[in-house]
């Protein structure tokens, strides 16, 4: 597990009506249905066992231009988004490994928005 679950220093921001995804409420407004539909993708695939956000999604920094910050956890060696993951407004930045330094970032400020059962 690489996010603090019980981390206080998250932001609680209103939710979106259609949105409701697991820990909705740690991402910023401005990219909740966006996030949304990246679980919805992730849903169809099941290789896929969480999606992590971080970054100013997480917090107030975020903007309209702002990219969204992701971490995919498979459980095959694949390096390879799911099928319709593109298809969002905002750039991202997807990562498949979780060296030192981003396991830091992600206890500190990262939000899993999708687990699956």
């Amino acid at each position: 597990m690489y996010v603090n679950e019980y981390n206080e220093n998250l932001w609680d921001f209103e939710v979106l009506d259609g949105v409701n995804f697991l820990n909705c409420n740690r991402i910023h407004p401005l990219k909740q249905k966006q996030v949304q539909h990246l679980v919805n993708c992730c849903e169809q695939d099941k290789q896929i066992c969480e999606l992590l956000v971080f970054g100013s999604s997480t917090d107030f920094r975020c903007n309209s231009r702002s990219d969204i910050d992701l971490v995919l956890i498979r459980d095959d060696d694949k390096k390879e988004a799911p099928y319709g993951f593109t298809d969002i407004e905002s750039d991202y930045d997807l990562f498949f490994t979780v060296g030192e330094r981003l396991k830091k970032v992600l206890f500190e400020n990262g939000v899993c928005v999708y687990r699956r059962d």
